[in-house]
């Protein structure tokens, strides 16, 4: 968290990777962070992708396809939610979605004060 924060402090942007339950827990602490879903783009795609790893067993997939779709439940919580069809366009996503968040007319009001 003393990474985050400082990372944060210096006017970076800051992505974690974690589930549900730990985003819940970062939303709480801070309230004005940005929540993306990352969904798969289909169940089948995620079944396939899960099945080509070669590192679970099938009872272990099964497992991870029901806590993939329990957590899709909670996906109208976020404020965003991205396809990862591929790795570009996913990416090309959250790009987009870091612009539009600086884009937020706060953020530009501010800013632009500092300069006139």
């Amino acid at each position: 968290a003393k990474y985050v924060d400082e990372a944060i402090e210096k006017g970076r942007n800051v992505i974690l990777d974690i589930e549900v339950q730990g985003a819940g827990k970062v939303a709480e602490k801070r309230p004005d962070a940005i929540r993306i879903f990352i969904a798969p783009p289909s169940w089948q795609e995620l079944e396939r992708r899960l099945t080509e790893r070669g590192t679970d067993t099938p009872d272990k997939i099964q497992g991870r396809l029901e806590r993939a779709r329990e957590e899709f439940d909670s996906a109208g919580d976020y404020d965003y939610v991205v396809i990862n069809d591929t790795v570009e366009h996913a990416v090309g996503e959250l790009e987009a979605i870091m612009i539009a968040e600086h884009c937020r007319s706060a953020e530009r009001i501010a800013m632009l004060a500092q300069k006139v």
